[in-house]
């Protein structure tokens, strides 16, 4: 992290939390190994050393395999890039630093510290009894199965389908980050273009003593004029987490219940987002693109408004396009202007100074320096059509009435003319319920946008916390690729063979299936933390093959055991750290899901996904490492028939 130059902060600080249950899996599988060797008759020092040098491959291999899934996290860009390169590569420096510690120190506290069973403790025989128990019953299940392999096809089959059931509804309801209660609203309440600040204050008060009506609210601050006087922004501290039943998205309907009854002003309110630089004001924005006038695009836009708007999940619709700002246009007739002597500076002087536009001068009173600024009074300054009123002094001195020559017309303009990618646009934003997620928005915004039949020059495209969520999902999705192509190729290097690293990798989807079966129990959706956690849990998962294919193949060349005793001795072997480093990496996992407070949806979201991974990923990698070791690496007659490969 020195190094990096990163801070300690709220990644970087969830990759310390991860680190606990990840940093230890090394050295269980070092201290089992060289246990195993002294239970054989092996003193200490000599079961270290045998121990030590025949995990080294086995080490080396799982360490790196862990490292390499965060690898294209440091080549993207973008938001996944700026908010998981910390957490990536503090997690990454952890494990490998883990591996060189268990390949040097774990094996020389094993030679002074671990003893044989002859004096092991009361708790410890129980411990053991059970686990050779549990060894027993897992070899009889294992020979069950290895005699009939397409149990194991047929089951993979169905897993993947079955992963496939849970991975549709979670995608549906995929959102950039989780909603997180952060003890906070905001408010933003927008009156009629023109509207001033007076009129503004008069329909925000009723919101100053809202505490009576939702007590969960603490405090309520209210600015108006906030940008413009039509606007007003409000901030809704609630009370702490342990003091209130309801959640923020429940206040958060009663606020919208409320303020549907308070006429002349639109109010949305919303949570602000979790995610480091986000300025979001609304769940969902789109922008809509056309070549056309704004008169064009303003009705397009309202008949989309029109159309979300009967989706009873969506609280609420909006646009920054709107045609009611008011506006006075003068024509001048410049030749009756001539006729009567008049310039245009003089015309626009007399405009200026009824309006009070110009500073004309300044005085000095009590060291302060004031503009004089001449203008009418505010009752003559309302209403354009006094403007007629005005008279201008020619050069032959007479005064003619600006009425004579000119002709005022009350219209109503775009209040902004807002650009994208240099065509006019107008953005529609959305405020979601809790039930509905930015992918389902989007879906439904692009079937009202279908069914309009708009012309070819209209089009539309994302904005804001919508961009980045199109964007970082694009981004998951390369990371993801890429970290099964680098764990691919390592561990090629690694066996010097294409058919293991195929045969370890095998294990991924079913981690995979256990964490979506997980978030989708729990309620949780796809966002960029749990896809984070995904992406973890490649490198985890694939730890358990590592540890059955490289013992199976040293069985097979050293030993020269036939593949069936290989591969059953190898899971035998392997069963205790296999299930040690599972607890060890759910153990560590569970504080996150424990967590309470400001950010604790995302931890525990993330938490949720390394425990359902690793605990169902770990149960199916039991059974199928071992079938899939059999029908890949044995010959093509015996690669599916109920008989013995050693036979």
């Amino acid at each position: 992290m020195f190094a990096m130059h990163f801070s300690i902060n709220m990644l970087t600080m969830l990759a310390f939390v991860f680190a606990i249950g990840m940093v230890v899996d090394d050295a269980i599988v070092v201290l089992e190994n060289i246990h195993r060797h002294i239970e054989t008759g092996l003193s200490p020092i000599k079961a270290s050393l045998r121990g030590a040098r025949e995990i080294v491959f086995v080490i080396v291999a799982m360490t790196f395999t862990l490292a390499a899934v965060y690898i294209p996290i440091g080549f993207t860009s973008g938001l996944t890039s700026i908010l998981f390169k910390e957490f990536a590569f503090t997690l990454a420096a952890a494990v490998i630093i883990s591996g060189f510690i268990a390949l040097t120190l774990s094996p020389m506290m094993c030679s002074r510290l671990m003893k044989s069973r002859v004096n092991e403790s009361m708790i410890e025989k129980k411990i053991n009894h059970y686990l050779d128990k549990l060894t027993q019953t897992y070899e009889w299940m294992l020979t069950k199965i290895l005699t009939d392999r397409l149990i194991i096809i047929t089951s993979m089959c169905s897993i993947f389908f079955l992963g496939l059931v849970f991975f549709i509804p979670l995608y549906t309801t995929s959102t950039l980050s989780p909603d997180e209660d952060q003890g906070l609203l905001i408010g933003k309440a927008t009156g009629p273009t023109g509207s001033n600040i007076d009129y503004t204050e008069q329909y925000t008060t009723p919101l100053e003593t809202i505490q009576k009506s939702i007590p969960e609210i603490n405090h309520v601050l209210i600015s108006n004029g906030q940008g413009n006087e039509n606007t007003a922004m409000m901030f809704f501290q609630l009370n702490d987490w342990s003091k209130r039943n309801k959640s923020v998205t429940t206040i958060q309907k009663e606020l919208m219940s409320i303020a549907r009854k308070i006429p002349g002003m639109k109010f949305a309110f919303f949570a602000p987002s979790s995610l480091p630089g986000s300025n979001r004001m609304y769940s969902t924005e789109f922008v809509v693109k056309s070549t056309g006038n704004y008169q064009e695009l303003y009705d397009i836009t309202q008949l989309l408004i029109h159309r979300l708007e009967n989706e009873p999940s969506i609280l609420t619709v909006d646009s920054d396009l709107k045609l009611d700002s008011p506006e006075v246009t003068i024509d001048i007739d410049r030749d009756k202007a001539a006729a009567f002597g008049m310039t245009m500076r003089d015309i626009n002087t007399a405009l200026n100074i009824a309006l009070g536009q110009p500073s004309i001068s300044s005085f000095v009173k009590d060291g302060q320096s004031y503009n004089i600024i001449p203008q009418l009074n505010e009752l003559f300054r309302s209403n354009p059509n006094f403007l007629n009123q005005l008279y201008v002094k020619t050069e032959t001195s007479s005064a003619i009435p600006l009425a004579t020559i000119m002709t005022i017309k009350n219209t109503v303009a775009p209040n902004a003319l807002n650009h994208f990618q240099q065509q006019r646009a107008a953005t529609v934003s959305l405020i979601l319920g809790s039930d509905y997620s930015q992918q389902k928005a989007i879906k439904l915004f692009e079937s009202v946008f279908k069914k309009a039949q708009l012309p070819e020059y209209v089009t539309y495209d994302f904005a804001s916390d919508t961009r980045q969520f199109i964007e970082s999902g694009d981004a998951m999705l390369i990371i993801f690729i890429f970290s099964l192509i680098f764990i691919y190729l390592i561990l090629c290097a690694q066996f010097e063979s294409f058919i293991d690293p195929f045969i370890v990798m095998l294990t991924v989807p079913l981690g995979l299936v256990g964490a979506l079966i997980t978030l989708y129990s729990v309620g949780a959706s796809l966002n960029i933390y749990t896809e984070i956690g995904l992406i973890t849990l490649i490198g985890l998962i694939s730890k358990h093959g590592i540890l059955m294919v490289a013992f199976a193949n040293r069985c097979r060349h050293e030993q020269k055991v036939c593949l069936d005793d290989a591969i059953k001795r190898a899971a035998m072997v392997r069963l205790r750290p296999i299930l040690m480093t599972t607890a060890a990496v759910v153990l560590g996992a569970i504080p996150l899901i424990l967590a309470e407070g400001a950010g604790s949806a995302a931890r525990s979201q993330m938490g949720w996904t390394i425990i359902g991974g690793m605990l169902l990923g770990t149960l199916l990698t039991l059974f199928v490492i071992p079938t899939m070791y059999l029908i890949f690496k044995a010959p093509l007659t015996f690669r599916i028939a109920k008989k013995n490969v050693c036979d």
